[in-house]
């Protein structure tokens, strides 16, 4: 228990890290006109979509088994905080968004144990 809860903590420290550099250079390209505003939405949102990812990789790859255990328990806490989030403030986020985070969560977790099994192996 210990050891999930440690790298459930890494992987959610490394994700909030990564999305913080990411949307401050966004914001930087974004204010400085080098994108456009339409631009910096299509980054937004396939970035996001790549940190869910990478959230869900580094988890499974610190637990080292049970990727798809893994992915599905990653899923119910995001839809917990998204619901939390969404009751206390209206969130139009679209339905695409909403189905494909837990998607690339999932496959993060999958890919992650998998490298693992494939790197103890060689």
């Amino acid at each position: 228990m210990k050891k999930t809860l440690f790298n459930f903590s890494m992987s959610l420290i490394i994700t909030i890290l990564l999305g913080i550099i990411i949307s401050l250079v966004l914001a930087l390209l974004k204010n400085n006109d080098v994108i456009e505003n339409n631009v910096a939405d299509i980054c937004i949102t396939s970035l996001s979509i790549i940190v869910f990812f990478i959230f869900g990789f580094v988890f499974s790859f610190k637990q080292k088994k049970r990727g798809i255990i893994n992915g599905l328990f990653l899923i119910l806490l995001y839809f917990i905080v998204y619901f939390i989030v969404n009751s206390f403030a209206e969130n139009t986020t679209p339905l695409y968004l909403t189905i494909s985070r837990p998607v690339a969560i999932m496959l993060g977790s999958i890919f992650g144990v998998n490298l693992t099994k494939s790197d103890q192996t060689n």
